[in-house]
């Protein structure tokens, strides 16, 4: 934010009878507000539990881009990419900007969709995913946001609705502990959830990641957009991953 000062600009004006009350008004405009303001550098906005909602993004500008086109393994995918740096993994299905720190990307957005009828299965414990994983499916966008919210130490948002692309689903922020060992768990995983094809099909990168997701449903197609960085990722990032999945259109598979 660019704080204008009074003194920035220098004001003259002759105190005369005439002009003395117009004179007074400039005199209390520069010193009714107290101690000047000085300029921030922005810093990521990360949501709390307590907001559980992801912030709208301000802006979305950029080219049309074809994530993935529709196919048996899933509805087709269309953003805007805003074209400013990112690079896209085919392979993963990820937009990506910044550097990794112990490996943990400053700011990375996946965009997955599934099959109609793709069964997710959700540990209690990612950590512990062998141990604790759900023998009962998620398969609705309902069902796997509840899951996720409810893991152990993800200090998850509670889901709220959300819509993207004209298409309904729920909307969580979800955490990895800053001091969780992935070599102490079970897999050296710590694991958000697998599909009855992948049993690691979602694991996480690091202590510290964030990940705010979209969990969708597409004419009962699961569609899966989750933005991850870190605590200390550029804002701007952030904020143009929240654009980039905002703009989402889908094309159900045939």
């Amino acid at each position: 934010m660019n704080v204008i000062l009074c003194g920035e600009r220098p004001v003259t004006m002759p105190i005369r009878q005439v002009g003395l009350v117009m004179a007074l008004l400039v005199m209390t405009a520069c010193t009714s507000g107290g101690a000047a303001e000085t300029t921030e550098p922005p810093t990521t906005s990360v949501p709390t539990t307590e907001s559980s909602a992801i912030p709208e993004p301000t802006t979305t500008r950029g080219t049309t881009f074809v994530v993935k086109e529709p196919a048996d393994s899933g509805p087709g995918i269309t953003v805007i990419n805003p074209d400013s740096g990112w690079s896209f993994d085919t392979d993963f299905g990820a937009f990506s900007e910044g550097d990794d720190v112990q490996n943990v990307p400053e700011a990375t957005i996946l965009l997955w969709s599934f099959p109609a009828g793709t069964d997710f299965y959700v540990p209690v414990d990612p950590c512990q995913s062998e141990s604790t994983m759900s023998t009962s499916p998620a398969t609705t966008a309902d069902e796997i946001s509840s899951a996720l919210a409810a893991q152990a130490s993800r200090g998850a948002s509670e889901p709220v609705d959300v819509s993207i692309g004209g298409y309904e689903g729920k909307s969580l922020i979800v955490h990895v502990p800053d001091d969780v060992v992935f070599a102490d768990c079970e897999g050296e995983t710590f694991l958000s959830f697998a599909t009855g094809d992948d049993p690691g099909a979602r694991s996480q990168q690091g202590p510290g990641q964030i990940d705010e997701m979209w969990i969708l449903d597409v004419e009962g197609s699961p569609v899966i957009i989750s933005a991850l960085y870190r605590p200390d990722s550029r804002a701007e990032l952030v904020e143009e991953m929240r654009g980039i999945a905002q703009s989402a259109t889908f094309q159900p598979a045939s």
